[in-house]
């Protein structure tokens, strides 16, 4: 367990890792970035920016995301005690920030992650779609990543899930995206969207 000088917040790391990756499963089934690319709504913090992408409310990673936070709830619940004395399992439930954002009025439920841009950052790669061949997807730099339109591109996003994160307001889990794969749409594979539904 770390405690953050600043701010007080604790990180608990988890017994091991959890990898998921997000969209791009099968062909043309990446995500939607509504908000754009990896950015910083803080200007003093460029280092860690965050990414959200839509997610289908019936679909495989928002029942992934839900059962993952039901059951880290769970795992700390049962040893909520040995990380804090100030907290019940019933207050713990109630300050729980899912890393699954409610849906909004222009746009289904998003998935939050954190991306590191500085030490060891999060690789990004442009391909033509999901099962486009490793070698001939494209690695990119920070600058050529910014200049693409993600509003109007699909994404897939491979993250761990490496702690919960614990403040006196609230609580939730440390989600890092490692690679984020983009597939513009001006990009095709020589099929359109509709050939593909």
């Amino acid at each position: 367990m770390a405690k953050n000088p600043k701010n007080g917040a604790v990180s608990i790391p988890l017994k091991r890792p959890i990898r998921v990756r997000l969209g791009g499963c099968k062909k043309d089934s990446g995500l939607r970035a509504p908000f754009g690319g990896p950015k910083s709504f803080d200007p003093s913090k460029v280092d860690r920016v965050s990414f959200s992408v839509c997610v289908d409310p019936a679909g495989a990673e928002a029942e992934f995301a839900n059962k993952v936070d039901v059951a880290v709830k769970q795992a700390l619940s049962a040893k909520l005690s040995e990380y804090t004395q100030s907290m019940t399992s019933k207050q713990m439930e109630e300050k729980w920030k899912s890393w699954l954002k409610p849906a909004k009025e222009d746009y289904n439920p998003t998935i939050s992650v954190k991306v590191q841009k500085t030490g060891r950052p999060c690789r990004i790669w442009k391909a033509c779609c999901p099962d486009q061949p490793f070698e001939e997807r494209k690695k990119l730099t920070w600058e050529e990543a910014d200049e693409l339109d993600w509003k109007i591109s699909k994404v897939a996003v491979i993250a761990e899930i490496r702690s919960i994160w614990m403040q006196p307001h609230q609580l939730g889990l440390t989600v890092d995206a490692t690679e984020i794969l983009i597939f513009p749409e001006d990009d095709a594979c020589g099929f359109s969207e509709s050939d593909s539904e």
